[in-house]
């Protein structure tokens, strides 16, 4: 079973007056505060042997939207707590700090292409100020297939193979939405995030995300592997985020996206996905 603890914990520690810094970053900000306290880190990585894989996986915030991102802290406080670890994945950034810069982070990253239809459901991005078409952006979703493989993580069943996920950013900001809901391509007409279908940006994005983690446990079952997948919420943004649209709509839906990460995706059953 998927295990969402990051969210949670920082539903309870960090949410409050969080911007534009991701909550992966301030949560591991203050377990580093709280360095002489380990029982929040076993909760994270339990054990100590084998090496422990470990998989950031996400967007431009896991790549490090500063050098490192919250990689290089989290890097620091495993290593003081003596664990054994080794950070996965084919993306490394220049100038990274970090001693061990894999990852898989792709930057402007949704959780699956804009257009591609998932399951019975095909979806449109609202925003009106790229193209006819919205905006449309790869995901994380395309190339799956070779992150979780045993290129990165081990078949050993009693090797400890973790994803740390933080994804959603790129889908509510670019306001991906169900054409179930009505929406069309580019449909936000006064280019201002709101009137349209604004309001179904966290339940289609959490309907991709679900999508996302049936499709890891498949990739993972097909593979021999069994996954501890942290899941972070996303942080909130300012009013502007670049040359992009956001308004109250999106920011409450954010908060929705969040709310249903904490409640709704810990209570779902994967096969090869399991409890930290």
């Amino acid at each position: 079973m998927l295990k969402s603890l990051l969210g949670s914990l920082i539903s309870i520690n960090l949410e409050e007056n969080m911007t534009t810094t991701s909550g992966l970053e301030r949560f591991i900000k203050s377990l580093l505060a709280q360095s002489g306290n380990s029982q929040l880190i076993r909760q994270l990585f339990p054990g100590q042997s084998p090496t422990i894989r470990i998989m950031p996986m996400g967007d431009s915030i896991t790549a490090g939207t500063e050098p490192g991102g919250y990689r290089a802290p989290l890097e620091n406080l495993l290593e003081r707590q003596g664990y054994q670890f080794d950070f996965v994945g084919e993306q490394i950034i220049d100038d990274d700090p970090s001693r061990d810069p894999n990852h898989w982070g792709k930057s402007g990253r949704g959780i699956a292409r804009t257009d591609e239809p998932l399951a019975d459901k095909t979806y449109v991005s609202l925003q009106a100020n790229e193209s006819n078409e919205g905006s449309i952006r790869d995901g994380l979703l395309s190339d799956l297939d070779l992150a979780i493989s045993t290129t990165y993580f081990s078949d050993v069943i009693t090797d400890r193979n973790v994803v740390l996920l933080m994804l959603g950013t790129n889908d509510l900001i670019h306001q991906v939405v169900g054409t179930e809901f009505g929406a069309s391509p580019a449909g936000d007409k006064n280019n201002d995030a709101q009137g349209e279908q604004q309001d179904k940006l966290a339940e289609s994005a959490f309907d991709r995300l679900t999508f996302f983690m049936n499709r890891m446990d498949q990739e993972a079952n097909a593979s021999g592997l069994e996954l501890d997948v942290i899941v972070g919420t996303i942080p909130t943004v300012s009013d502007k985020w670049k040359k992009d649209p956001i308004s109250n709509v999106t920011r409450d839906e954010i908060l929705q996206y969040n709310n249903l990460i904490r409640d709704e995706l810990s209570n779902r059953s994967f096969q090869q996905l399991r409890n930290p």
